[in-house]
């Protein structure tokens, strides 16, 4: 299994993949056909027209869809099922205090992902913007 098997266009990466932290130096740079100075411009070149730019897309959907994934997580619904099944038996007061802690951690989530997906989009203003720069080194020529 090479690297470049989890990267491209899609953006999905594979779960069989080999982890790429682990794998040694030269190994990487062999499977991901480069080398310790970098890829040429040429090569540069055609890896964009073939894959693409190397941008971040962003997460489609607004807050309401937001507030609604807060509430979708296993451990959430089987916190509904508990309060279901208290409020069924006859237990309100559990059940109150269950939908209250389910309330209090969807709204929490809500507000922590609401506040980091405005960081993202400040700082993906400011790459678009064009405030951070990269260097590049020109290939020599011979």
């Amino acid at each position: 299994m090479t690297i470049e098997s989890h990267v491209g266009p899609e953006l999905e990466p594979d779960p069989n993949a080999e982890r790429f932290w682990a794998v040694p130096l030269a190994e990487l740079l062999a499977q991901l056909a480069s080398s310790p100075p970098g890829l040429s411009a040429a090569e540069a070149r055609e890896r964009h027209m073939r894959l693409g730019p190397n941008t971040l897309r962003p997460r489609r959907g607004g807050t309401a869809q937001l507030l609604w994934r807060q509430f979708g997580s296993p451990i959430l619904l089987i916190l509904a099922g508990a309060t279901a099944v208290s409020m069924a038996t006859g237990d309100f007061a559990d059940g109150a205090i269950i939908l209250t802690i389910i309330t209090l951690s969807g709204l929490l989530g809500f507000f922590q992902e609401r506040s980091a997906s405005r960081a993202v989009g400040a700082l993906l203003a400011r790459f678009k913007h064009g405030e951070p720069r990269t260097m590049v080194a020109a290939e020599e020529s011979s």
